[in-house]
C-alpha cells in the first residue's frame, strides 16, 4: 500500500502547486473591460486676446510682488535694470498691438459704402480741382469806423465849500 499513499501524496501536492498557479495567474492577470476606453487628441486651447496682451505684458519685467524678492533686489544691482526690462515689454505690447491690428483688419475685403445723401448733392472728391483758376475777388466797401464821440461829464456842484479845505 505504500504505492498507493505515495500516488495521493504526489497527486495532492500536484493539485496544490496548480491550485496556487491558478491562484497567483488570477491575481496578477488584469481584469477584462467592457468596452475599450476612446482615447481622444489633447486639445489645445487657445488664448485670447487679452491673455496675450497679458503674458506679454508681464514677459520681462513681472509685477510689484515678484519684484521684491531678495533675488530681483540684487539682481537691481547687477542688471537687468527694470527700465529696460519695461522698455522691452513696451516693445512687445507695440509688436502685438499692430500684429493683432493687422489680423484684424486684413481678414475681411474692404468695404466700400457710397456717401449718404445730402442736401449738397456733392463730394468733394467730385468737384473740380481749383488749382488752375484765378482767385475769386469779392468786392467790399472799405471799412470807416464811426467816429467816437464822448458823452459830455456833468460835475455837481456842492452847496456849500467842503470843511476840510478851510
Amino acid at each position: 500500500m505504500p504505492i498507493k499513499s505515495d500516488f495521493y501524496r504526489i497527486v495532492s501536492r500536484s493539485a496544490i502547486a496548480c491550485l496556487t498557479v491558478m491562484t497567483f495567474s488570477s491575481a496578477i492577470t488584469p481584469a477584462a473591460k467592457a468596452q475599450d476606453t476612446i482615447r481622444f487628441s489633447p486639445v489645445t486651447r487657445l488664448q485670447t486676446i487679452p491673455e496675450r496682451f497679458d503674458e506679454v505684458y508681464f514677459r520681462r519685467d513681472p509685477d510689484y510682488f515678484a519684484n521684491r524678492t531678495l533675488i530681483r533686489q540684487l539682481l537691481f544691482l547687477t542688471g537687468p535694470f527694470s527700465e529696460n526690462e519695461i522698455a522691452n515689454d513696451a516693445q512687445g505690447l507695440s509688436d502685438l498691438y499692430y500684429e493683432t491690428m493687422s489680423r484684424q483688419l486684413n481678414n475681411f475685403p474692404i468695404v466700400r459704402t457710397p456717401d449718404l445723401p445730402n442736401p449738397f448733392n456733392e463730394s468733394l472728391l467730385t468737384l473740380p480741382k481749383l488749382a488752375n483758376s484765378p482767385p475769386l475777388l469779392v468786392e467790399q466797401p472799405p471799412f470807416v469806423s464811426p467816429p467816437i464821440v464822448a458823452p459830455p461829464v456833468t460835475r455837481p456842484q456842492p452847496d456849500s465849500p467842503v470843511p476840510a479845505l478851510w
